[in-house]
């Protein structure tokens, strides 16, 4: 199994859902999660269908795949744990990805982690207002 690949294919499976990535941030803050980080699954990928049904019946994970190829989308699902729920999620399927963000902090923001392609990996969502971001474009790329 491939823990690790280049980011470029995972980065764009990121900004395609950063408003349901910021959007559940902020409903997992307001609810009180602690650390809360975000699981960005494509369902089309085995891997992040077997972290999706941990928490969730897999007829419904089927429906959720069925339904976005019937609208031409991708079915990514978007989920808001706590830190310590995130890495024992991901470490079923990508073991050294869940112990990296077990003892993972996030300086300036919070943590995403992003399933696809038969791949894992962990970013750092922070501020884009920050002045002189040289990442400014990409708010999930450490500097």
């Amino acid at each position: 199994m491939n823990d690790f690949l280049p980011s470029d294919p995972l980065e764009v499976s990121l900004r395609q859902v950063m408003g349901k990535v910021e959007g559940g941030y902020l409903e997992a803050v307001a609810s009180g999660v602690a650390e809360p980080t975000l699981l960005i699954l494509d369902l089309r990928d085995r891997q992040a269908r077997a972290i999706a049904e941990i928490g969730a019946d897999s007829r419904y994970v089927r429906r959720f795949v069925k339904k976005g190829r019937r609208l031409g989308k991708r079915p990514d699902l978007v989920i808001s744990l706590s830190r310590s729920a995130a890495a024992a999620a991901i470490a079923t399927q990508y073991p050294a990805v869940g112990t990296n963000l077990a003892g993972s902090s996030a300086r300036r923001g919070y943590l995403a982690v992003v399933v696809a392609w038969g791949c894992c990996q962990i970013f750092e969502i922070r501020d884009t207002s920050r002045s002189g971001s040289p990442n400014a474009d990409r708010p999930w790329l450490m500097n």
